[in-house]
């Protein structure tokens, strides 16, 4: 299988991923929010791990790998739990982080948006569910989408704009709060 096959299919993939995501994101959100925790813990329990241990013999490096462990169980379920804070959080660093990609030297700024943003997200939390999941399927169904149409940004921003529309009128008008049976 050569490396062209590979990122075709991994592309299908973002695009099935991407189009569930932003169709029935509210559905799905308290699972996927879980799977992110445990990786932003895996990373958070790894780097510290490394931090206190070194990574230069064997024991260190298993003392390491457990330490990504436990910070992946632990964020998976703090994360699982308080999914609303933790949407919430990720909304904010979304905001704060697009503004410092577009003004890096303004990080103060950036932070007082990450507050802001957090605490309007926490207050509107369902509103936010409905835009932020169905904004972020749209760009990875997107990302699909350029792969798969020979890297046409063109018809992938067609795609991600009307999937975009389409999830938030779904999720607002068409499912309601009893499908969201993962949670």
């Amino acid at each position: 299988m050569d490396l062209e096959t590979v990122i075709l299919i991994l592309a299908v993939i973002a695009l099935i991923i991407g189009i569930a995501l932003a169709l029935f994101g509210r559905a799905i959100w308290g699972t996927l929010l879980s799977m992110i925790g445990g990786m932003i813990g895996w990373m958070l329990g790894f780097a510290l791990g490394v931090i206190i241990f070194g990574f230069g013999s064997l024991l260190s490096i298993i003392l390491v790998i457990i330490c990504g462990f436990v910070g992946s169980l632990l964020m998976g379920a703090i994360f699982r739990f308080l999914v609303e804070a933790a949407l919430a959080l990720l909304t904010g660093i979304l905001a704060a982080g697009l503004f410092w990609l577009a003004y890096p030297s303004q990080i103060i700024v950036a932070i007082i948006i990450f507050a802001v943003v957090f605490i309007l997200a926490y207050v509107f939390i369902e509103k936010v569910v409905v835009v932020v999941t169905a904004f972020i399927g749209a760009i990875i169904a997107g990302v699909g989408i350029y792969v798969i149409m020979d890297y046409n940004l063109g018809y992938a921003v067609i795609g991600a704009l009307g999937l975009l529309i389409a999830g938030i009128l779904i999720q607002f008008f068409l499912l309601d709060d009893r499908d969201n049976f993962l949670y």
